[in-house]
């Protein structure tokens, strides 16, 4: 390193407790795993036991926040001079009280934020919400950066906010990996999400009733007691063919992919939803709707991008009549999936956190 060099100070807010399975999270720890330990330095706070895969990096700082008056212990570190803070939630209470302080006293700390979802079918009130939140923090940021053009484009007609590059969310191809599905097997039809009437998993029982010959898996964390209204309607519907899971480590979720044949994610409003990715990269079909104009499926090719539940009823049933279709798509969804290795995109927002840090406001 040249004579006076100093590594870039990152801070990342999102916590990063090991059984934290929140996308945005696990989407930071990717890029910070794999970022040059020679060029920089991130900071990550957690609540109870950090993620393992952190702990032993050089190049990691891992803060443990306490259970009270913690967003003032991250504002505290917030202001100890760190070149750049990375895509603070909106609706944390961090950013509540970080942007109150003014802009002089946050210096010199650049803000970039990754904009991951908003695209497709929004309900009026949400598109309102995120809009306040967008008007009372974003005037402050300094880089926006999208996760797909759909999103870019959302965010820049919805928010008025301006993503100056595109960077798609990754996959590691070591955990998510492809793997031969036995043909003779029940079929598997697989949902990762929030159980949260937004994400649409009751169409998932919709399915599990046109398809009781194949199984139904839900897996996720639940919200205002929504799986309590799934396992009613499954009860009611006498659905023996639905199960349901709590969220689980990456490589749990893998070995769950490998033992499934089919992932069906009928959310219509999304980014480019990593599990979605993640499920292409072991060789599973995946079908999701075209609201939001994902690359990650390409249509007819790797799975299917559909517009209606009918739609959707009808793609399913032709997967799962056909094994033959279900190991093509699925084969081309692994190569598909290869150019979007965490490698890859970590290597961009390496050259992005570079020059954002070393350009003057």
């Amino acid at each position: 390193m040249p004579p006076g060099f100093r590594p870039l100070r990152i801070l990342f807010t999102h916590f990063v407790d090991g059984d934290n399975y929140n996308a945005q999270s696990l989407n930071i720890r990717e890029i910070a795993r794999r970022l040059d330990p020679g060029r920089f330095v991130c900071t990550f706070f957690f609540l109870r036991n950090p993620d393992p895969r952190l702990v032993p990096l050089p190049h990691a700082r891992l803060l443990r926040i306490p259970a009270r008056l913690g967003s003032l212990v991250m504002v505290k570190e917030a202001l100890r001079g760190h070149d750049l803070l990375f895509s603070p939630g909106l609706d944390s209470r961090f950013c509540q009280l970080y942007f109150q302080i003014p802009k002089v006293f946050r210096k010199p700390t650049r803000t970039i934020y990754w904009i991951e979802g908003g695209a497709g079918k929004c309900e009026e009130e949400w598109v309102r919400d995120v809009r306040r939140r967008f008007d009372r923090y974003a005037s402050q940021m300094e880089y926006f950066v999208g996760i797909t053009e759909a999103v870019a484009r959302a965010s820049r007609e919805r928010y008025g906010i301006l993503a100056r590059e595109i960077i798609p969310v990754g996959v590691d191809t070591q955990v998510f990996s492809p793997v031969r599905r036995p043909l003779e097997r029940k079929i598997s039809v697989l949902f990762v999400g929030h159980l949260i009437e937004r994400k649409k998993p009751q169409l998932i029982l919709e399915a599990a009733r046109s398809f009781p010959q194949a199984f139904f898996r839900l897996v996720g964390r639940t919200r205002d007691n929504f799986l309590g209204i799934l396992r009613a309607q499954a009860a009611a519907n006498r659905l023996g063919n639905v199960e349901f899971f709590e969220p689980m480590p990456q490589r749990a979720l893998a070995e769950l992919m490998h033992e499934s044949d089919i992932l069906l994610h009928p959310s219509q409003t999304e980014g480019m939803p990593k599990v979605v990715l993640e499920a292409s990269a072991t060789g599973m079909p995946a079908i999701i709707f075209n609201t939001y104009g994902a690359p990650v499926v390409m249509d007819g090719v790797t799975g299917y991008q559909v517009s209606t539940t009918e739609e959707m009823l009808d793609r399913l049933g032709r997967l799962i009549e056909s094994p033959d279709r279900r190991r093509r798509l699925g084969e081309a969804a692994a190569e598909h999936a290869k150019q979007f290795e965490w490698e890859i995109v970590a290597r961009r927002w390496e050259d992005i956190l570079t020059r954002v840090a070393h350009t003057s406001s």
